[in-house]
Formats: C-alpha cells, sequence, structure tokens
C-alpha cells in the first residue's frame, strides 16, 4: 500500500506542478532560514571543539552579590569574578578531574613593517589546555613551570602567526605585543569568536598579566572558571559542594554586601539566567529559554504552515473527482488522511532536503565574508537531527487539517464537483 502512496504522490506533483512548486519554496525557505539560525545557536553552545568535554565540565561564568545600606537602600553586583576568590572555592573539590582559572580576553597592539596589527589576548592556567582539547599545528601548550616562573610564553593562533610570521613556523620566535617580548611556544588552529571560553587570537599565562595580583582578595574581577569532573555523574556532587562553599564563606569584609550567589554550571545555564532574568538560585532558566525558543520557531512556522494549508485545501478542492470515485468504491477515510499526509510528507522532505542545501549555501557564504572572526559554520550531525525534526513537525501541521477535510468530503458532493 505505501508503494501505491509513493507512486500517487509522484504522479499528483507531476500533475499539479504549480502548486508544488509554491509549496516547496514556501517549505524551503522556512526550513532554510531556521536551519541557519539553529546553526548560529550550535557554533555558541554545541559540543564543538576544543569545548569537546562540555558533557562533563561546569564553570563559574558569574557571581551574583547582594548589599542593602542602614537607611535602607540596596545595591547589587554581577560579573565574573577575582582570581583568588574562585582559587579559594575551588580547591579540592570532590570528584573534579581539573580546575582552569582564565581571564576575560583584552586586544593587545603591535607593529610589523609599519603596519598596526590588533589582536584578541587571553591570560590562562596552564590546565586551560587540557580542559579545553585545542588542535595544535605546531608546538605545544605552555607547562605548570612555566606559568608558575610566570615566563613570557604564549600560544597563538594560525592567524596571528600569518600575520606576524608570515606563516612561517612560529615556535621559539618573539612576538612583539603592548611593547612586550613573548616567546611562541605553539601555534593552533583558529577558534570561532562565538566560543567565548576559548576564543583568542593569543594566550598568555596569568602570572605575567600586569594587573594579576595572586593577594588580591575581592569578589569581584576579570576571571572565569571551568570545572572538568572525572565523569557526568560527579557534577551534582561538586554544585552540591561548591554551593555549601559558597553559603559558608566569610563575607563580613565586603560589606555592605552580605550574600553572594555562585553556582558551577554550563555556560548555556548561565546565557539562560542572563536571558530570563534569574538569580542564580532560581531554577528553570534552560527550561523557560528553550520553552521560549521553541514558541518563537513555531510562530515563525505559523504563517507559512497556514499558507500551505490553503494551498492543500486548494489542492484537495482540485482532485474532488478522485476522492469521489475512490469514496463511492468503499475507500475508509482513514486510507484517504494517510496517502494525503504521505503526500505531504513527501513533499515536506524533498523541501527539506532542498533547504539542507540552500542553508549549507546560506552559512557558506555568511562565513566567507569574515563578519564573524574565525566563524566556519557547517551543518553537523546535531544540526542534521534539528533540520528532520522541524521538517516532521512542518509537514505534520500543514497536512493534519487538509486531510481530515478531505476524509469528511461527501463523495456526492465530490462527483458533482467533477460535473462543475
Amino acid at each position: 500500500m505505501f508503494k501505491n502512496y509513493l507512486k500517487t504522490a509522484w504522479a499528483v506533483f507531476k500533475r499539479r506542478k504549480f502548486f508544488t512548486f509554491v509549496n516547496l519554496f514556501g517549505i524551503v525557505f522556512t526550513l532554510a532560514v531556521l536551519l541557519t539560525g539553529v546553526t548560529f545557536l550550535d557554533n555558541i553552545f554545541g559540543a564543538i571543539p576544543p569545548e569537546v568535554n562540555a558533557d562533563r565540565t561546569v564553570g563559574v561564568y558569574m557571581v551574583n552579590i547582594h548589599g542593602e545600606y542602614e537607611d535602607g537602600g540596596s545595591t547589587n553586583s554581577n560579573g565574573p569574578s577575582g582570581h583568588w576568590f574562585l582559587r579559594t572555592t575551588t580547591t579540592d573539590l570532590p570528584g573534579v578531574e581539573r580546575v582552569s582559572i582564565f581571564g576575560m580576553i583584552g586586544k593587545v597592539q603591535a607593529y610589523r613593517e609599519d603596519r598596526k596589527i590588533e589582536s584578541w589576548l587571553k591570560y590562562t592556567d596552564s590546565n586551560f589546555f587540557r580542559t579545553l582539547e585545542f588542535d595544535f599545528i605546531e608546538g605545544r601548550a605552555y607547562t605548570q613551570d612555566e606559568y608558575d616562573n610566570a615566563d613570557n610564553v604564549v600560544v597563538i593562533n594560525k592567524t596571528t602567526r600569518d600575520l606576524y610570521f608570515n606563516g612561517e613556523s612560529a615556535v621559539g620566535k618573539t612576538l612583539l605585543a603592548n611593547g612586550r617580548n613573548y616567546r611562541v611556544v605553539g601555534v593552533v588552529k583558529n577558534i570561532s569568536f562565538l566560543r567565548i571560553v576559548p576564543f583568542a587570537d593569543i594566550w598568555a599565562p596569568t602570572t605575567i598579566s600586569p594587573t594579576f595580583d595572586p593577594l588580591d582578595r575581592s569578589l569581584m574581577g576579570n576571571y572565569m572558571c571551568l570545572i572538568e569532573a572525572k565523569d557526568r555523574a560527579s557534577i551534582p556532587l561538586i554544585q552540591e559542594e561548591y554551593e555549601a562553599r559558597i553559603s559558608a564563606f566569610d563575607m563580613s569584609e565586603y560589606k555592605p554586601f552580605t550574600e553572594l550567589v555562585a553556582r558551577p554550571e554550563s555556560f548555556f545555564e548561565t546565557a539562560a539566567r542572563n536571558i530570563a532574568g534569574l538569580r542564580r538560585e532560581e531554577g528553570g532558566a534552560v527550561t523557560r529559554v528553550l520553552t521560549i525558543f521553541a514558541l518563537m520557531v513555531l510562530l515563525f512556522m505559523l504563517l507559512p504552515t497556514i499558507n500551505l494549508v490553503n494551498l492543500n485545501v486548494s489542492r484537495i478542492l482540485e482532485r474532488a473527482s478522485e476522492i469521489g470515485v475512490r469514496k463511492a468504491f468503499g475507500a475508509p477515510s482513514k486510507t484517504l488522511i494517510g496517502q494525503f499526509i504521505i503526500e505531504n510528507m513527501l513533499l515536506t522532505l524533498f523541501g527539506g532536503v532542498l533547504a539542507l542545501g540552500l542553508a549549507w549555501v546560506l552559512l557558506d557564504i555568511i562565513s566567507a565574508t569574515g563578519l564573524i572572526p574565525y566563524a566556519n559554520f557547517s551543518l553537523n550531525i546535531r544540526v542534521f537531527g534539528y533540520a528532520l525534526l522541524m521538517v516532521l513537525v512542518f509537514g505534520f501541521l500543514s497536512g493534519v487539517y487538509p486531510a481530515w477535510r478531505m476524509s469528511k468530503m461527501n463523495p456526492v458532493d465530490a462527483l458533482q464537483r467533477r460535473e462543475q
């Protein structure tokens, strides 16, 4: 029976080329735009190298502090942490493989052959290159000894090597930036600007940062940390222990601040809390944001779906004679519904394939423009899964009502339409 459905569907598509074209256009345009948006989000939050251990890595990306003045006023501060605070609260956490503390990126400038070069620099510890698995083109990461000794060593990306050293080997050579000489120990592939945690042009030990003070006891600062668990099952234990430490943290020297909130979580959870406007102790941020995204997708799909429903209803009315004859010869309603839904799903699946191709072209064009530094958008298996889900939802929503309308058509009315 399914084979007959396919033959009938193919015949209908060829016979009504205009309806087929209009339907395909709406499907391809809608799905291509959605796929492009999903790919952008996947490039920000997905498990893409070097963040390959994202499923067992959490981070303290922001802290919240709250206080009240004697006159009844209140004050709040929200942002990255101080280095000392992160060292103190993450030491010897149970179930932890390693902890990496790193700074926010900042710009450095240099001149080479009368040409100004601006680069993004990030200060990190040596664990940064163990938790995040960078793809080294040459050389290595700086070691713990180099970090402890505050050696002027750096890891750079491919573009920086090409700019400073004309594409030649950079390991062992000197890089001059912001009036300071650094020895290059490694070169890695470019990291997309959208990967906020690992992104930089140059990575250097925190111990050589001119603003680094290991004795500075500030709660707020310019640092975040990654906590890599031994396995996924250890993450709840790590979060529970960390929150217990935060609850017991002595706030007496930070008046008027009396309340401190910080929690190890995924980068997406932190972003979701900011989007939803929720504090760290409040739950449901991820669910709320995902619900908002889902509603936005459905609303974006609503108008094209309605248009396709109207086109499909018109197509059904044109096929009234066929439906009337089949119902007159005893074809059950579920058979007619099944046939039409399959026809619509086949058309939608074909449109989905074309949409994948169009999205790939659009993403390739966006990558080539260089508007987002080092971004290289691609359609991976996760995006393909999202695409398949969107195709099924789109095909189902635009096919159910017309199929039901067809199944309720009276055989006599259908045959009369044929005569008219």
